[in-house]
């Protein structure tokens, strides 16, 4: 009786077991048939995305972990692995074996105080970037090189091209060469040959475009007025060529061969000359406007008056050449030399103590008064006036040294030369 009560009594517990296994083998079935669904998608996923190398994400300080979404129960061809679950790191997660063993999620632990590490996104191919192009540097300028700007460098300044006027002028070459002498005197005997092509040579002038003068550099604008000029002198002078004295005037006063003769036919016994019409750009104008508005005032420039023919042997020499803009200052500074050169022009009488000057320097009738703006300096020759200051600064650099040594050590007196009106003609006549 006591063995089939022991036998009784175990029985039921060997009942009760046989049930729990039966209870737990459903629950594994019904876990396992939900499991390979989930299985096969994520290998079916995992086969069209290459999984990167796993690093543990690192989390930045103080950021908090978001509660991770319950997973879906219900499949979905949509959802990726990374969907499914999320790893939680919490210390709520209970751990499971069997979802350990199916890699639904993992024990590792993250490192706290880490910046998360962003994979690289998926099919996308690690293509290495090109190596960028290097940029050479400028080059260094040197010191001894002018500051120019490069030919690509943008300047807000706007700068107008200007033309060259050689061609224009070269019109009036022939003319120089073959009528005036190396003594810088015309062949009027000669020019009148040819007269009736001089006013040909003017109506250039004439018709000459004020767009193209207006193109032309300062340089080339001023050589045009001094040829402009001396072409109407040779004009003027071959037309009463050879000279008609007056007799009364050429006892009293006049040489015979003396422009003032010129002058009185002309109505003015000074001016004569000068007052002649002359056109260019289609403007009149006549040499003493040429002389007053041009010369002084636009161009205040001088050396000019060294440059224009005076008609006569007081004035400078005339060149073989018209003048360009090109190399008018080399131009000006040789007449400059030649010019005072000339004993007529300056001569220092070393027992009278006296200077002697050109009557072309005199500071009211002719020129002298024009050079004082530029040379009227005060630092030498502090004796004299200042129109004779002005005179003895502008010629002391083309002076010799012993004229030079004379005008800075002793005491002298100036004094001008009366004016030689006869006409600059050539003795050399064919």
């Amino acid at each position: 009786m006591e063995h089939q009560k022991v036998i009784k009594a175990i029985a039921p517990d060997k009942t009760a077991e046989k049930n729990g296994l039966t209870l737990n083998a459903q629950i594994l079935s019904r876990t396992i048939i939900w499991a390979i669904p989930i299985i096969a998608m994520a290998l079916i996923a995992g086969c069209g995305h290459p999984k990167p190398p796993t690093e543990p994400p690192s989390i930045e300080p103080n950021w908090v972990q978001p509660t991770p979404t319950p997973a879906i129960e219900t499949p979905d061809t949509n959802i990726t692995t990374e969907q499914i679950i999320e790893p939680n790191t919490t210390n709520n997660t209970t751990y499971n074996p069997l979802m350990e063993m199916l890699g639904l999620i993992t024990t590792d632990k993250k490192e706290p105080n880490k910046p998360p590490i962003t994979p690289p996104e998926p099919n996308e191919p690690n293509i290495p970037q090109p190596d960028k192009p290097k940029i050479p540097e400028p080059p260094v300028k040197e010191a001894n090189e002018p500051n120019t700007p490069e030919p690509n460098e943008t300047s807000t300044e706007i700068t107008v091209p200007r033309k060259d006027a050689r061609d224009f002028h070269d019109k009036f070459a022939h003319i120089f060469a073959k009528y005036v002498d190396k003594n810088g005197l015309v062949k009027y005997n000669k020019l009148r040959r040819i007269k009736f092509k001089l006013p040909q040579l003017q109506r250039i002038f004439a018709n000459l475009d004020p767009n193209e003068y207006n193109s032309w550099t300062e340089q080339d604008q001023l050589a045009m007025w001094i040829n402009a000029w001396n072409i109407q002198m040779f004009r003027i002078l071959v037309q009463y060529y050879p000279v008609e004295d007056n007799r009364y005037k050429h006892i009293m006063w006049w040489p015979a061969d003396s422009i003032r003769h010129i002058n009185k036919r002309l109505g003015d016994d000074i001016e004569g000359i000068k007052r002649q019409k002359i056109t260019v750009m289609d403007e009149e104008f006549t040499l003493l406007m040429i002389e007053q508005k041009i010369l002084r005032d636009k161009f205040a420039e001088p050396k000019v008056f060294l440059a224009i023919s005076q008609g006569c042997l007081g004035g400078p020499p005339l060149r073989q050449e018209p003048y360009y803009g090109y190399k008018l200052q080399q131009q000006l500074e040789e007449q400059i030399k030649k010019f005072v050169k000339q004993k007529s022009t300056f001569d220092i009488n070393r027992n009278n103590k006296t200077v002697t000057i050109s009557a072309l320097f005199l500071p009211k009738e002719m020129y002298g008064n024009d050079f004082i703006k530029k040379y009227g300096t005060d630092k030498k020759h502090k004796d004299q006036p200042t129109e004779i200051r002005a005179i003895l600064n502008f010629m002391t650099p083309y002076l010799n040294a012993q004229q030079r040594e004379f005008l800075e050590r002793e005491i002298f007196k100036v004094n001008f030369r009366t004016y030689n009106w006869k006409i600059n003609d050539s003795p050399n006549k064919p």
